[in-house]
């Protein structure tokens, strides 16, 4: 509406200076200003009282748009661009009917003026004919301003609606700025506070760097150290690698040596023992035919007993029938010659006798030695086969201990290599986790000096930003820093006996891994808690600060 006024006020003012000076280049030249005279006197009251009403709508309007502008920049002016736009609208409509026809206006004034310079007689006519446009168009403009009235009474009572809003947003900017102090010297508090935290941790990061400065020196110097006993454990291992190499060498050798010897041993009781085998196949064979030839000769001794019984009957039955002979030899003499060939007969027959005999009692002591040799052969060979069984069993005894000492030997080697590893394992891990100290430390020195760099000014309230609270987890950090360190030195004391026990143990490898797991799951879970919980905290905090 303001905007509009000063456009219109303006072209009057340029009508009115067109039209001063088309009456007084007139009132020059003719001696008739009547007319002209009669509508300016009209007019210009009219247009001095139009701009005192626009002057005033327009302060007041100015006023309204100050407030408006200060009610948006606290964002409590909603009702203001609904009116602003109507009143834009009708602005722009008005001024754009009303700058066409002052255009028109002013070209035919000018065009008057040209006419007038070149045509004399017609001056009065024309001035006659553009005197009755200025009435007829003044009658519209007085309808328009009518029209502009009612328009401005109706913004007005919109205006007197938008003061109360206003006041009402005054007040409640008033409240508001209230609240903003307060909220700033909180603010100040807090940024104090901050800065004094901001203080201390400079102090702490500048001990940390010295501690860092110092770690690092240390860390070189471990470094060196751990070069030089890493270049000592080196050479320590290969010597000792290459002595167990030897001492394995010389095992395998003996071991190798001990098994050909073994091999050898067992071959010749192998051998030994097919050849009592053999033996005694053939002793038992050779019993068996003494055995045999004992039955025969036992058979024949009978034979012969039964024979040398037959004999005895015989011969006793011979030597009867000789003493009857004889009898008969001594009672006659005739027959002197039949006796004789019994008498030489009965020779032949105890001769046999004899004979027989001999032979059984030859055949007892044949019985008897081959006894004697079957009796001998079974104690040799039981002393062949104890001793067999004893140089045997003597032998697999050795070798066994001999091989047992080499197993425990080289299972010694093997746990001292093993040990030695998971020594050199250990070192390690303490290394790198040195290393991943000192780069933390690098971290939270670089942290600390973005902390430390000049804060930006506000120049103005608005520019004041809220700033979040650290989360707990992370306020929590300075105190737990330690307890963490505790725990790690723990952790590394225990992790040398700890790996020797994994290394020997396959199922607490195992149990371990499921148990780190579950911890681990189980700590992402508590972190997770907590940072949702403080994300809620924050949120309602800042709704807080917004309400």
């Amino acid at each position: 509406m303001a905007s509009w006024l000063k456009a219109a006020e303006d072209l009057f003012e340029v009508v009115d200076r067109r039209a001063k000076l088309v009456v007084s280049e007139l009132a020059d030249e003719q001696s008739q200003p009547s007319g002209t005279l009669y509508f300016w006197q009209e007019i210009q009251p009219r247009k001095k009282k139009q701009n005192e009403k626009n002057g005033q709508d327009n302060l007041d309007l100015e006023r309204v748009e100050g407030e408006n502008i200060s009610s948006e920049k606290d964002n409590d002016g909603a009702l203001m661009p609904e009116a602003s736009s109507t009143v834009k609208k009708l602005h722009d409509d008005k001024r754009d009917s009303l700058s066409e026809k002052l255009l028109d206006q002013l070209d035919e004034a000018q065009g008057l003026l040209k006419s007038a310079i070149s045509i004399g007689p017609s001056k009065e006519a024309r001035l006659a004919r553009v005197c009755a446009g200025l009435s007829s168009r003044l009658q519209e403009y007085r309808s328009e301003n009518a029209q502009l009235e009612e328009l401005l009474v109706k913004e007005r009572e919109r205006s007197n609606s938008y003061e109360a809003s206003i006041k009402q947003l005054q007040k409640d900017l008033s409240l508001s700025r209230i609240e903003a102090n307060k909220i700033e010297s909180s603010m100040g508090d807090a940024l104090a506070a901050k800065n004094a935290e901001i203080e201390t941790l400079a102090g702490s990061m500048d001990a940390l760097r010295k501690q860092a400065s110092a770690a690092e020196a240390k860390l070189a110097s471990l470094q060196a150290n751990m070069d030089a006993v890493m270049r000592g454990r080196e050479l320590t291992e290969t010597r000792m690698i290459q002595a167990l190499r030897e001492e394995l060498a010389v095992a395998e050798r003996r071991a190798e040596e001990e098994r050909i010897a073994h091999n050898a041993t067992k071959m010749a009781a192998v051998e030994r023992e097919v050849e009592l085998e053999h033996r005694a196949v053939e002793a038992s064979n050779a019993l068996a035919r003494m055995q045999r030839s004992a039955d025969d000769s036992i058979s024949r001794a009978m034979d012969l007993e039964h024979k040398v019984a037959l004999l005895e009957v015989e011969c006793g039955s011979l030597n009867q029938e000789l003493q009857d002979m004889e009898a008969r030899v001594r009672r006659g003499q005739k027959k002197s010659s039949e006796e004789a060939n019994q008498i030489l007969q009965a020779q032949a027959w105890q001769e046999e006798v004899e004979r027989a005999r001999q032979g059984q009692r030859d055949a007892e002591s044949k019985l008897s030695s081959l006894d004697a040799e079957m009796q001998k052969m079974r104690v040799e060979m039981a002393g062949m086969r104890r001793d067999a069984e004893h140089y045997s069993r003597h032998e697999h005894m050795e070798l066994e201990k001999r091989y047992r000492e080499l197993t425990d030997l080289l299972y010694q080697k093997q746990t001292q290599l093993e040990a030695m590893a998971s020594e050199k394992a250990a070192a390690q891990y303490q290394l790198e986790k040195e290393a991943s100290r000192l780069r933390e430390v690098q971290i939270e020195a670089e942290r600390s000096r973005v902390a430390r760099r000049p804060l930006p000014s506000w120049e103005d309230d608005t520019d004041l930003k809220s700033l979040d609270p650290l989360p707990l987890h992370h306020r929590h950090m300075a105190g737990a820093s330690m307890q963490l360190q505790r725990a790690a030195k723990l952790l590394d004391s225990g992790a040398v006996r700890a790996t020797r026990f994994l290394w020997r143990y396959p199922v607490a490898r195992v149990l371990l891994l499921l148990y780190l797991v579950f911890v681990h799951l189980f700590l992402m879970y508590l972190l997770h808690r907590l940072q949702r919980r403080d994300g809620l905290r924050s949120r309602e905090k800042e709704i807080r600060i917004m309400v």
